[in-house]
């Protein structure tokens, strides 16, 4: 998770809240964990939060991070579960290689890479924003 993703959900979260974990194949599989900095700007609102196939990698840690730490309703459909991190080297002709090195976890050490997210509630593509809007009225 890049810095830029890391400084955006810390705008939810109490500082040192855990959110993603990394575990690289140089650290011998121990995982890293990422936690928030700063106080947060939006506290207490219930959150739904819409996922489906297009929320991959920070989509999906975001989304993982208000389900287990702000107990947010997830509404839409599974996401891809496509979590690997990648190290990119440069080939003498000047072609790039992207190496996969290692997985993200989520912040309470849940593996989603090919797994995903499984929404609480199901919405057709169309229906979704309806959908969350009756969860967030249903206090779900």
């Amino acid at each position: 998770m890049r810095l830029e993703e890391l400084d955006s959900i810390s705008l939810f979260f109490p500082s040192g809240t855990v959110v993603v974990q990394e575990v690289r194949r140089d650290g011998y599989g121990i995982p890293k964990p990422r936690a928030t900095s700063g106080p947060p700007i939006l506290t207490g609102p219930r959150t739904v939060v819409l996922i489906g196939p297009g929320t991959w990698g920070a989509g999906e840690i975001g989304a993982a991070a208000f389900k287990e730490h702000a107990n947010a309703t997830l509404v839409g459909h599974r996401t891809p579960g496509l979590l690997e991190l990648f190290t990119t080297d440069s080939l003498r002709d000047g072609s790039l290689v992207w190496i996969a090195d290692g997985r993200l976890l989520t912040g309470k050490g849940v593996a989603l890479n090919g797994r995903g997210l499984t929404p609480d509630v199901e919405a057709a593509d169309d229906q979704a924003l309806d959908r969350a809007i009756q969860a967030v009225k249903q206090g779900r």
